[in-house]
């Protein structure tokens, strides 16, 4: 098990299990007897954000999506890494980001125990806290977008370079007052998540939160 980050940035226990590189094609691990809603997304122009094509029809799909999470998070057949591997897909299909991580805290550092898309060659990688905008997001416990990792000195540039990351959005995963993990999306697009896309990422993660609790105190 590894540590978690409270607020005084001391460590206990949270998360066992070994990491896994995602399959972001594989969607078997979401059965369900119905077709899921399709986001629809168009380009208004340079600023490079998505909006919904149809608002009420993107709201729905994303409802739809996030039930289904929770559903699956409530599976008593899932364990950590399986309810980890859960989220990360959801999480980079609701953004429709180029990748999606799981990130936990070891001492000083936070390592890569989850990854999808771009982002799974560098499972298991080793970010200082101090440093990093993930660590920075555990620290504070509150959700940080950066719009273009070129040039925000809040990212670490080993976090963005190897994969070419341009935009992210990190948020924390809380069990009750404390920063446990984080989940974070990326793009190599600059400026590419928007409002949405925090808010559809602190929904899984309090899902996941929840979820891991449960487990923990079994």
């Amino acid at each position: 098990m590894g540590p978690r980050l409270g607020r005084a940035g001391r460590g206990t226990d949270w998360v066992s299990g070994h990491a896994a590189a995602i399959d972001p094609g594989v969607t078997s691990s979401f059965p369900s007897r119905r077709r899921p809603p399709r986001l629809k997304y168009v380009n208004p122009g340079a600023d490079n954000h998505r909006v919904a094509a149809d608002s009420s029809i993107g709201e729905v799909a994303r409802l739809w999506h996030i039930i289904e999470t929770q559903r699956l998070m409530d599976s008593a057949s899932l364990g950590h890494q399986e309810l980890m591997n859960v989220v990360i897909q959801r999480a980079q299909a609701l953004t429709e980001a180029d990748g999606g991580v799981v990130e936990v805290v070891e001492a000083d550092e936070m390592v890569q125990a989850g990854a999808s898309g771009i982002t799974a060659g560098g499972l298991g990688r080793r970010l200082p806290v101090a440093t990093s905008l993930s660590g920075r997001c555990g620290r504070l416990g509150i959700p940080l977008r950066c719009p273009d990792a070129a040039t925000d000195s809040r990212v670490d540039r080993e976090e963005a370079v190897p994969f070419a990351i341009r935009s992210m959005v990190v948020v924390p995963v809380l069990q009750r007052h404390d920063s446990v993990a984080v989940l974070k999306v990326v793009s190599t697009r600059p400026a590419y998540f928007g409002a949405a896309d925090v808010e559809v990422l602190q929904e899984l993660a309090a899902i996941a939160g929840l979820a891991w609790r449960r487990l923990t105190a079994v």
